[in-house]
């Protein structure tokens, strides 16, 4: 799961130029002898007819199964925002989050 959710492509949410946006990347939390979980957070930027990656961050999954991300949005534009759970020695893939879209304007 990425919280914050409801921000489609039809309906995008909207924040100003400089803020900053906490997202938060839901896992089933890891037991402490297995091998640390890391989610791949993606922030692309519309390019005319296209997106293009600005931000690929990965980030630790805490004890809790959270992984957080704060996201400042310096430059106008639509952007996307998705997260992934990579894999482990001891896991496979997992699906990417649908797309949460801003728009900053």
């Amino acid at each position: 799961f990425l919280r914050p959710t409801g921000c489609t492509a039809s309906d995008p949410c909207r924040t100003s130029t400089g803020s900053t946006v906490l997202f938060t990347a839901i896992a089933r939390p890891n037991r402490p002898e297995l091998p640390q979980q890391q989610v791949q957070f993606t922030v692309q930027r519309r390019s005319g007819s296209t997106f293009v990656a600005v931000l690929v961050q990965i980030v630790n999954v805490g004890s809790s199964g959270e992984a957080q991300l704060n996201v400042t949005f310096n430059t106008a534009g639509t952007y996307r925002l998705r997260a992934n759970l990579l894999p482990t020695s001891v896991n496979a893939n997992s699906f990417p989050t649908e797309f949460e879209y801003y728009r900053v304007p």
